[in-house]
């Protein structure tokens, strides 16, 4: 069971879902926003998977509510906090130095190539680290 689960402290499990509310509105504006634009660049994929690890975190937010009802939620609830902890982590560091390489002009550099390369090790990596922690 989780720490935040609703039998340990009510008045955590309601500031976490209404945070986990919040930033599911939050998703799905970035969603929107980033569909309705007439290019989708780099720096716009590179955000929406950062997003999608900040969907996924919010959804094992909400999972705290059944929990405490199933052993299965609360194994799902745990890979998926940790594969979104972890690539959220990952992915802000493949932003930076992508950002970093895009402004020194690194010769050789390709934006398309690092963001495939880099959105490949980051599931591969995270993907398996987490169901490896909860295995």
């Amino acid at each position: 069971m989780d720490a935040l689960s609703h039998s340990y402290n009510p008045k955590i499990t309601t500031l976490n879902l209404f945070t986990s509310t919040l930033s599911l509105i939050g998703c799905i504006g970035l969603f929107y926003s980033v569909i309705k634009q007439p290019v989708f660049t780099v720096g716009m994929k590179m955000v929406i998977f950062l997003n999608i690890g900040d969907l996924l975190f919010t959804i094992a937010n909400f999972l705290t509510l059944f929990s405490v009802k199933s052993d299965d939620i609360c194994t799902l609830e745990g890979v998926l906090r940790e594969f979104s902890l972890m690539f959220a982590l990952m992915w802000s560091a493949s932003i930076s130095l992508l950002s970093y390489k895009s402004t020194f002009l690194v010769t050789g550099f390709s934006p398309r190539r690092y963001y495939a390369i880099s959105a490949a090790i980051c599931i591969t990596a995270c993907l398996g680290l987490s169901l490896m922690y909860h295995h």
